[in-house]
């Protein structure tokens, strides 16, 4: 979001993105939290579209600590 307000000089919210791609708000702050645990190949894809990015600007693998795995 910073690098695309540094290269507009407009400030990029939720609220815009939410206007451009359609994806809520919502999704956009969990995303940016971690706290979403399954995104839709339709809503990286329009963040891609969006940010003019390539996929590996939008998703980091941190893998699971033996605390966050849980039983099944």
């Amino acid at each position: 979001m910073a690098e695309r307000s540094r290269l507009t000089g407009q400030p990029v919210t939720y609220d815009l993105i939410t206007q451009a791609t359609g994806i809520s708000s919502n999704t956009l702050s969990l995303l940016a939290r971690g706290k979403s645990s399954m995104v839709g190949i339709s809503v990286i894809e329009r963040l891609i579209d969006y940010f003019a990015c390539d996929v590996a600007h939008l998703i980091v693998y941190v893998p699971a600590t033996p605390q966050d795995e849980q039983p099944d």
